[in-house]
C-alpha cells in the first residue's frame, strides 16, 4: 500500500526529493519559443463520448465526454516551460500528467486567466529536460470537457516562470506542525528570493511565512521549506519576488488549513448524563445542558394571518389544551403532500446561531416539517434552507393530548426568514400554535462526558458533504466554508452529548478527498477527511467516515472492467446466470477495495480521532458488491464455484459450457450441500 499523495501530486522525475539537486540545461535563445498542440492532435486517447461517438467536426474544445488525451512532445531545450491551455471550462478540475506522473489536480485559478474570450489560462511551470516527454490532460468525471489546445511557452528567465512547489505531506495540519514544501527554482537570468505571506482568507490579514532563495543558475535547484502554522485558520499563501506577486499557477501551492487541536475551553459540566438534571431555559432534558439565548421574534399562529397558505385555506382548531392553526390536508405533491402555511420573520443579524421553537399539538397522526428559508441565496435553495427538522406524532407514538415544543439550532445567512409549517403525508394536516426564534450565545456548553461502557454516539449523514447544508455554508466549494461548517457541526454535536463524527464521505460518485485510485469519481482537491478528523480531535471526539461505493461509469468500465470479458471473473452471477455485482470473494475486488480504504488509512494514520471506516451495506440501492455477498441466490458463476470445489473437494455439477449450469449448481448447493456451501461462503 503506497501512501496517498497530496493534492499537488508528485513532481517525480521533474524534481527529486533530495534537499538540493541539480540538472544542467541550456537557456532558450532570444525570441518566443512555443510548442502548440491542438487537443485533437493527441498521440493517444481514451475517451467515452456521451453520445457514443466523437463529433464530426474535430475543432474547438471537446465536450460531452469522459477521458483523457496524451501527447508526445519533443522539448528542444532543457529549461523552464509554462503550460497554458485554452477553453475547457477553466474552473473545472482536471488532472495533468508529465511522463506518467501526476503533476497537478485541480482547477485553474481566476488570477491565472490571461484572456477572457477565448479563455486562455496558465496551469503551471514545468522544469523539463531536452528530449521527448509525454503530457496527459484528463477529466473523467461529469460533466466532461477538455481544453481546445495547450501550449508550452519557454520561460526566458522570468522569475515567476522559474519556480514551482508541492507539499510534502499534508496541507491540512495541526497548529505548530508546519506545512513542508518542496520548492524547485533556478532562474538563469539572476538570483531570486521568493518571500511568503500567509493570508487569512476570512480576515485578509497576512503574516510573514518565510522565504527561499536561489542563486542565478542554469540548473534546477530543489529546496525544502517549512511554512509556520502557529494559529488556526484557512490561509492563502501569497508569494512575491522583488515586490512582484506571483500567481497561483506560478508557484502552484497556494492554500492550506491549520486546526488547533488543543481542545478549547468550554463551560464546565462535571455531572454525568445520569446525574445532571438541568433543564435551563430551553425546556431541555437531562441529555443536554442549558443554552443562553435571547428571544428575537415570536409568532402567534392562531391570531396572526400566515404569509402564505399552500393547497387550500388553513383552519383554527380549539383543543382542550389550547388553540392551534392547521393546514388544509389537501396537498397532492407526489410522495410528500406539502400543504402548509408560512410566516415572515425578521432577525436582527446573522452573527451566530439561532434556535427555532415551534409549539405543536400532539393529538393526531401527523408528519410535519418546520422549515426555515433565510432567502440569502434564491438561486441555490439548499444554501438558504438550513435543516431544522420536524416531528412524527400518533400511530406508533402515543398522543399525549398536550402542546409539545420542537427545537432546532441553525445558522442563518439572511436576516429575513420564512418559517414554513409543512404537511409531509397524504390526508394529514400540519399544525402549530406558536413559533419563536432565539439568538443563541456561544460557546456551546459541553454535553455529558463519555459513557463508561465506551459506546459512541454520533450524527450520521447519508450523503457526503451534508455538514455544509446543515450548518450554514454560503459556498459549497470553499475550503474555508467546509472548515467553518465542520467546526459548527462538532461544537453542536458535543453540546448534545455526541462523541463521534460519522459522515458519509464516499457515495453517489462523490469522494471528499483526492484519490489516486478512484478514477472518474468526483474527488476533491483538498482532503476533507483529514479536516474532519482534525476537527474531531480538537473537540475530543472520534471520527468514523463511511464508504458507500455506489458505482461510477468510468471507474466501473475502465478500472473494474465491468461488462467486459476481462471483468467476467469477478462478476457474480445468480441461479439463472444473470450478471450482477462484483464478487467480494475475488482477490481483484478485495485488492481494489483495500486500496480505496487504504488511502484513507494512510492519510489519517497520525490522527488519534480516526476510529476506522464504516463500510455501507445495502445490498440493493446503489450497491456494487465490494463488501458482502448479496444472498444465497447469488454466487453460481464459474470462478466462485471452482474456488468452492478447490477449497472443499466437493465437485459441483454444471460444466462451464452448459447453459443450464447456474441452475444446476444452485439446486445442488442449496440442496444436499447446503451446509458446506453456507459454511464456505461465511
Amino acid at each position: 500500500m503506497s501512501a496517498a499523495i497530496t493534492r499537488r501530486g508528485v513532481l517525480g522525475t521533474l524534481a527529486l526529493t533530495a534537499f538540493v539537486m541539480s540538472i544542467g540545461y541550456a537557456q532558450p535563445a532570444d525570441g518566443p519559443m512555443v510548442i502548440h498542440r491542438s487537443i485533437w492532435d493527441w498521440s493517444r486517447a481514451d475517451i467515452a463520448w456521451y453520445e457514443g461517438k466523437p463529433p464530426e467536426k474535430r475543432e474547438g474544445n471537446p465536450n460531452k465526454l469522459a477521458g483523457w488525451a496524451e501527447f508526445d512532445v519533443e522539448v528542444p531545450l532543457t529549461g523552464w516551460w509554462e503550460l497554458y491551455c485554452c477553453g475547457g471550462v477553466p474552473e473545472w478540475d482536471k488532472t495533468y500528467y508529465v511522463d506518467g506522473r501526476q503533476i497537478y489536480f485541480g482547477p485553474a485559478q481566476p488570477e491565472d486567466i490571461v484572456e477572457k474570450r477565448p479563455e486562455i489560462y496558465k496551469v503551471l511551470n514545468l522544469p523539463l529536460t531536452a528530449g521527448m516527454h509525454t503530457l496527459q490532460i484528463r477529466r473523467t468525471g461529469f460533466p466532461g470537457t477538455l481544453p481546445e489546445w495547450f501550449e508550452l511557452r519557454a520561460a526566458k528567465g522570468n522569475p515567476a516562470a522559474c519556480i514551482t512547489a508541492e507539499a510534502i505531506g499534508p496541507d491540512i495540519v495541526r497548529a505548530g506542525a508546519g506545512v513542508k514544501l518542496q520548492v524547485t527554482g533556478g532562474c538563469p537570468a539572476r538570483a531570486t528570493r521568493y518571500e511568503f505571506v500567509a493570508e487569512n482568507v476570512v480576515t485578509g490579514e497576512g503574516a510573514p511565512a518565510g522565504e527561499v532563495s536561489f542563486p542565478a543558475s542554469s540548473k534546477f535547484l530543489t529546496k525544502t521549506v517549512v511554512i509556520p502554522t502557529p494559529q488556526e485558520g484557512c490561509f492563502r499563501l501569497r508569494v512575491q519576488e522583488k515586490g512582484q506577486p506571483l500567481k497561483p499557477g506560478d508557484f502552484l501551492f497556494h492554500q492550506f488549513v491549520v486546526v488547533d487541536t488543543r481542545q478549547p475551553a468550554s463551560p464546565p459540566n462535571p455531572l454525568s448524563w445520569q446525574e445532571r438534571g438541568d433543564t435551563g431555559n430551553t425546556g431541555g432534558t437531562t441529555a443536554t445542558p442549558a443554552l443562553t439565548r435571547t428571544l428575537v421574534a415570536e409568532v402567534d399562529c392562531v391570531t396572526q394571518t400566515p404569509l402564505r397558505e399552500k393547497d387550500g385555506a388553513t383552519r383554527i382548531v380549539e383543543a382542550p389544551f389550547g388553540k392551534y392553526r392547521e393546514s388544509s390536508g389537501k396537498g397532492t405533491r407526489r410522495s410528500w403532500a406539502c400543504d402548509g402555511f408560512s410566516y415572515a420573520i425578521d432577525i436582527p443579524d446573522t452573527d451566530g446561531p439561532c434556535m427555532l421553537e415551534v409549539d405543536y399539538p400532539d393529538d393526531d397522526r401527523r408528519t410535519m416539517g418546520f422549515w426555515v428559508n433565510d432567502q440569502a441565496d434564491p438561486l441555490i435553495m439548499r444554501n438558504s434552507a438550513p435543516v431544522t427538522g420536524g416531528v412524527e406524532t400518533g400511530d406508533r407514538y402515543r398522543c399525549s393530548q398536550t402542546m409539545q415544543t420542537h427545537q432546532a439550532v441553525f445558522w442563518p445567512n439572511g436576516e429575513h426568514l420564512i418559517v414554513a409549517v409543512m404537511n409531509l403525508n397524504y390526508s394529514m394536516r400540519a399544525a402549530a400554535a406558536r413559533i419563536r426564534v432565539y439568538k443563541v450565545e456561544e460557546p456551546f456548553p459541553a454535553g455529558p462526558p463519555n459513557r463508561p461502557d465506551g459506546r459512541r454516539l454520533g450524527y450520521y449523514y447519508e450523503e457526503s458533504g451534508r455538514w455544509l447544508f446543515h450548518f450554514g455554508a454560503t459556498d459549497n466549494s470553499s475550503l474555508w466554508q467546509n472548515m467553518l461548517t465542520m467546526d459548527r457541526w462538532a461544537r453542536f454535536s458535543r453540546y448534545t452529548g455526541a462523541n463521534l463524527l460519522y459522515p458519509t464521505i464516499n457515495m453517489y460518485q462523490g469522494h471528499h478527498a483526492p484519490s489516486q485510485v478512484l478514477e472518474g469519481y468526483f474527488i476533491k482537491q483538498f482532503d476533507m477527511l483529514r479536516l474532519n478528523a482534525l476537527i474531531a480531535e480538537k473537540y475530543g471526539m472520534k471520527y468514523l467516515p463511511e464508504f458507500g461505493l455506489s458505482g461510477q461509469s468510468w471507474f466501473d468500465s475502465r478500472v473494474m472492467k465491468k461488462g467486459m470479458p476481462a471483468g467476467e471473473a469477478w462478476t457474480l452471477r445468480d441461479k439463472d446466470g444473470k450478471a450482477g455485482w462484483y464478487n467480494a470473494l475475488h482477490p481483484f475486488v478485495q485488492e481494489k477495495y483495500i486500496s480505496i480504504l487504504g488511502e484513507t488509512a494512510d492519510r489519517l494514520g497520525d490522527c488519534p480521532s480516526f476510529l476506522g471506516v464504516s463500510s455501507r451495506l445495502m445490498c440493493s440501492w446503489q450497491w456494487m458488491g465490494y463488501n458482502a455477498l448479496p444472498g444465497m441466490n447469488w454466487g453460481y458463476d464459474d470462478w466462485t464455484v471452482s474456488e468452492f470445489t478447490r477449497a472443499t473437494g466437493i465437485k459441483v455439477p454444471g460444466d462451464p459450457q452448459d447453459e443450464q449450469r447456474f441452475r444446476r449448481r444452485f439446486e445442488f448447493l442449496t440442496g444436499p450441500q447446503l451446509a458446506a456451501w453456507r459454511k464456505w461462503r461465511c
